[in-house]
């Protein structure tokens, strides 16, 4: 999940390597997931074969860091040979994806919190203060934390704007409703990002840290 909304889709194979392992072939080809238009847009190639236990993720700037491939064994069975499309050895390697919004002029962050907790204010300073109140947003994107390709807990929080100034945004963090389980932004450490447009494209900005406070963090 990208900080403009849209949705990058990486590796795999084309079939279920689960069900027939070893006579999979690599999907290498990278596409863009528009939730507006649900449209796909076909994008970059991927440099090498990430088919079972692959995984991928968003970088602090923007860019997507993508690695992984441990196949199961031909047959689940080392000495069962069969013809395979796919590489069978792990691969520690990663590659870096960057969307074509990385080549744009991107907004910038010049200062922002390190904390905040639900329901609060937080003000951060941009020079494009002007241009991404009138165009675009603030958005909150939650560390990935993947487990077998999947992240059950991504999400993008679009921040409400409460005012600005000629170099500052002034943004109102969500509360957390307990008493209706309510969890829109659970605890935890999240990437702050400003989006702005160019043409029709969103351009986000390399993000800030911020830490939603809340969680018991004593274990990291």
């Amino acid at each position: 999940l990208l900080p403009t909304g849209k949705v990058m889709l990486f590796s795999g194979s084309d079939i279920d390597e689960v069900i027939a392992s070893g006579f999979e072939a690599p999907v290498l080809q990278s596409e863009l997931f528009d939730p507006v238009t649900e449209t796909w847009s076909v994008m970059a190639t991927q440099g090498k074969a990430r088919t079972y236990h692959n995984t991928g993720f968003l970088l602090p700037d923007g860019r997507v860091m993508i690695g992984g491939h441990a196949p199961i064994a031909l047959g689940y069975a080392m000495n069962f040979d069969v013809p395979t499309r796919a590489p069978q050895g792990r691969d520690p390697t990663f590659e870096i994806y960057s969307p074509p919004y990385v080549f744009k002029t991107r907004p910038t962050i010049s200062a922002a919190p390190t904390t905040a907790a639900p329901g609060s204010t937080i003000t951060i300073n941009t020079p494009d203060a002007a241009s991404v109140v009138a165009n675009g947003y603030a958005v909150l994107v939650r560390r990935t934390a993947i487990t077998h390709l999947v992240d059950g807990d991504q999400r993008n929080v679009v921040l409400k704007v409460l005012g600005s100034t000629a170099d500052s945004i002034t943004l109102q963090v969500p509360s957390n409703d307990a008493s209706k389980n309510q969890a829109v932004l659970p605890p935890g450490y999240y990437m702050l990002f400003i989006v702005n447009k160019s043409g029709d494209d969103l351009v986000p900005s390399v993000s800030s840290s911020l830490l939603i406070t809340g969680a018991d963090l004593s274990c990291r």
